[in-house]
């Protein structure tokens, strides 16, 4: 166990707490990578070889359809103190 997968929910994907989306990762050591959505909903996820899974249950709740939700994945590295993000997954609420 050298990795931390999660992921994140977000409502947002232009600003997160005032400051403007995308955030860079540069000074974290990772120039390529981005936070593309805010921060709202923690997802745990479990590593599996080269993947990480995890669940995400919804509410039964009609107000909801049509809502917009962003998503994203991250992984830190505690053997090297890098992370490496994913890219911005964008979904809609809909009627099954």
């Amino acid at each position: 166990f050298v990795a931390l997968p999660i992921a994140w929910v977000g409502f947002n994907n232009l600003q997160w707490q005032g400051v403007a989306l995308p955030i860079s990762l540069a000074s974290l050591g990772s120039p390529s990578c981005f936070v593309w959505a805010e921060a709202q909903v923690p997802v745990p996820l479990l590593a599996s070889g080269s993947e990480a899974r995890g669940d995400l249950t919804l509410p039964d709740e009609p107000s909801v359809v049509g809502l917009k939700l962003y998503v994203q994945g991250a992984s830190w590295n505690f053997a090297t103190s890098e992370v490496a993000t994913a890219n911005l997954l964008t979904a809609t609420i809909g009627l099954p």
